[in-house]
């Protein structure tokens, strides 16, 4: 499933999400196919020396940018790092980044470009990319894109894959109805 297309993957997620059951639905949690995602998950928390390998590879290569490793982990099936880029470091009134996600749910990852701007400690404009980045995060979104490619042997999914609708699923708090890929193979915590 090298370049996979969504249909694969609507079919994928089904084995790891129980179809038409809400998620706060007792049995959601016992649903064999949670059970099957959550030990994916477990399974990837004890698998991390490949992942800091891979941290130093991107600090490496993209010198200035700051990273957060996010704690994904623990509760999506996926790793997440933010690459800040050089002209806005964490911490500054604008915050300008790549985000990398992987799945631990199959060989792939998704990237997109996210700005925040902050007034003292609250988030006042929030915006995110996952096509036509602007310039600005191009080049950084390319590099880290060939690395993970590279690095991980994992395959970037496209945005209209990511984002096709995934109706019978329920993942976190999106509602049925509302669920994409993305959720599924990822994180909804998209910012």
């Amino acid at each position: 499933m090298s370049h996979p297309d969504a249909s694969e993957l609507s079919k994928l997620v089904r084995q790891f999400y129980p179809a038409s059951i809400a998620s706060h639905d007792p049995a959601y949690r016992g649903a064999i196919e949670t059970q099957w995602r959550e030990a994916r998950r477990m399974a990837a928390q004890q698998e991390s020396l490949a992942w800091r390998g891979f941290l130093q590879r991107i600090q490496e290569v993209m010198p200035g940018c700051g990273l957060w490793d996010q704690p994904s982990l623990l509760y999506y099936p996926c790793r997440n790092v933010r690459v800040y880029l050089p002209h806005s470091p964490m911490g500054s009134n604008t915050q300008d980044a790549v985000v990398l996600l992987v799945s631990v749910l199959g060989p792939f990852h998704a990237l997109y470009a996210s700005h925040q701007r902050y007034e003292g400690k609250r988030v006042v404009e929030s915006l995110t990319w996952f096509t036509q980045l602007p310039e600005r995060f191009i080049l950084h979104s390319e590099q880290l894109d060939a690395l993970a490619s590279s690095e991980l042997g994992s395959t970037r999914l496209t945005a209209d894959v990511l984002l096709t609708p995934v109706p019978d699923i329920q993942v976190e708090n999106v509602r049925a109805g509302e669920t994409k890929l993305i959720h599924c193979l990822f994180t909804s915590n998209l910012w």
